[in-house]
């Protein structure tokens, strides 16, 4: 899997924070939270050996997690048109907005059992996702979490402060027992404190 590309801006003397979600072909989100660690390096050209800034999980500067929230139940149904799917909350308020993504699992067909983004939000108890087959869910019961991001980036303003460039370029790289894998890579543009 080739490393996807993000180009970010930083402004010197201020705090930077980066989440990513990184995920399979699949759309599930990896699990980070052991065995893997992280290193962003910041470098002059991409082809510097030598990087401006390391940024690492050791430092606590990159953190890794499941990207998995808490596991909720709760009922699905679509509707007439077989194009919105519905689900229901067992108890309480999801707090999910248009735009989050989600992992059902639980229902069938199975075609419905996969990370889908939040459509709607008609009460603080259900939400919308579009349908993706015609068949009608045989299957009611599901259980769902909000996919989050299993990559945090912050630099603080102490950091940002000692840059001295205009642009720079990025390598975020996961490494797991003895191999290496480029997760994203981009231009940093420096935007400069006015004094």
């Amino acid at each position: 899997m080739s490393a996807g590309v993000y180009n970010i801006e930083i402004e010197q003397g201020g705090d930077y924070a980066l989440a990513v979600t990184y995920k399979d072909s699949a759309g599930l989100v990896f699990d980070l939270s052991s065995g893997y660690t992280a290193i962003l390096s910041i470098k002059e050209s991409y082809l510097d050996a030598t990087a401006i800034d390391s940024l690492t999980t050791a430092s606590g500067e990159i953190t890794l997690t499941s990207g998995v929230g808490t596991a909720v139940a709760g009922t699905i149904a679509i509707d007439a048109s077989k194009s919105v799917v519905t689900v229901t909350i067992g108890s309480g308020e999801h707090g999910f907005a248009s735009g989050d993504f989600i992992n059902i699992s639980g229902a069938a067909p199975a075609e419905y059992n996969s990370v889908f983004e939040v459509t709607s939000t008609p009460t603080a108890a259900t939400f919308t996702y579009n349908a993706v087959a015609g068949d009608t869910i045989t299957d009611a019961s599901v259980s769902f979490y909000k996919v989050s991001a299993n990559i945090s980036v912050d630099i603080g303003h102490g950091t940002t402060a000692a840059y001295d460039f205009s642009q720079a370029f990025y390598d975020l790289e996961l490494s797991q027992s003895t191999s290496n894998t480029k997760v994203l890579r981009g231009k940093v543009n420096l935007v400069r404190e006015l004094n």
